[in-house]
């Protein structure tokens, strides 16, 4: 089964919302939705879950996978961001 998907992004939001029905899936940077550790952009995350859609998330900056340790605060914010979609 191949699926298809699309990256969601703020500047593109509209087109993306105009042409969903031709996707299978959304891949979310959940770091889009975060400004100074609050989850930013309430509208479009509601517009995201009306669309049905399979949401995949692509943490780009948790540190898994490097000599960093786990950010913790992040991690919690992605569970929270994962929650209300």
């Amino acid at each position: 089964m191949i699926i298809s998907g699309l990256e969601w992004d703020l500047r593109l939001e509209e087109e993306l919302f105009k042409y969903s029905d031709k996707t299978d899936a959304i891949e979310l940077i959940p770091e889009n939705f975060f400004y100074r550790e609050k989850i930013q952009m309430k509208e479009s995350i509601d517009r995201l879950r009306n669309t049905k859609k399979p949401l995949y998330f692509h943490g780009v900056e948790l540190s898994i996978g490097s000599l960093d340790p786990l950010k913790e605060n992040h991690l919690s914010n992605m569970i929270r961001l994962m929650d209300k979609l």
